[in-house]
């Protein structure tokens, strides 16, 4: 896959159809709402990205030409589809969008845009741990597939081992921010109750909850 940019962000991330995203949190308030909270979380994101100056990728597991891939491309955002294979295989794949790409999820509500553009003008890898044991971003030039390789997704060794396999193969790492990904109601509860949690997200998360209709 050709180098496309000298610098981007890329997210990886699924359409969001009702019983298919967020579907720890759905068990709580339902498939509708977790769906709609995940477009709020997204939609934030890329309004905090739009002070980034590079290219901002949504690899879409779903339809990428539908309704919310429109509404994503109105955005300014470039928006294709999600390889298949395992999260390795799209991690690795996602990280040749760009000389130097950052990836994450599309769920991360306290993004610091400084910390995202001082990660992008660093040499080394970037990793941003999560408060879950994983991780919310992983960046770098030329990413190398070993230390992807053979990590226990969606479990709480993920950071310990991605550490140890940096470690183990030389890799020079700088370590962002901890952050915390919303997949649970208490994930939910726990932003709306930060003093960082964005005013105009809180508000939109908060009228889903409320909405006896959704």
């Amino acid at each position: 896959m050709p180098v496309q940019f000298k610098e981007a962000i890329v997210i990886l991330g699924k359409e969001p159809i009702p019983g298919m995203v967020k579907t720890r949190l759905a068990k709580d308030i339902g498939d509708h709402k977790a769906a709609q909270i995940q477009v709020q979380l997204l939609m934030h994101m890329l309004e905090v990205l739009e002070d980034i100056k590079c290219p901002v990728i949504l690899q879409l597991k779903g339809d990428t030409e539908g309704d919310f891939a429109r509404t994503c491309r109105q955005k300014g955002v470039l928006v294709e589809e999600q390889v298949e294979g395992s999260l390795t295989e799209k991690i690795f794949w996602a990280s040749r969008q760009a000389r130097r790409t950052l990836v994450l999820g599309m769920d991360m509500p306290l993004l610091n845009i400084k910390e995202l553009r001082l990660a992008l003008q660093r040499t080394d890898i970037v990793l941003g741990p999560a408060e879950d044991g994983g991780y919310w971003l992983i960046g770098g030039e030329d990413i190398p597939m070993d230390i992807l390789d053979g990590i226990p997704w969606s479990t709480d060794e993920v950071w310990k081992k991605t550490i140890a396999k940096c470690k183990d193969l030389g890799i020079q790492y700088h370590v962002l921010s901890r952050q915390q990904d919303i997949d649970t109601l208490s994930d939910v509860h726990s932003l709306l109750s930060n003093p960082l949690c964005p005013p105009q997200l809180r508000t939109h998360i908060q009228s889903i909850l409320n909405n006896p209709s959704s």
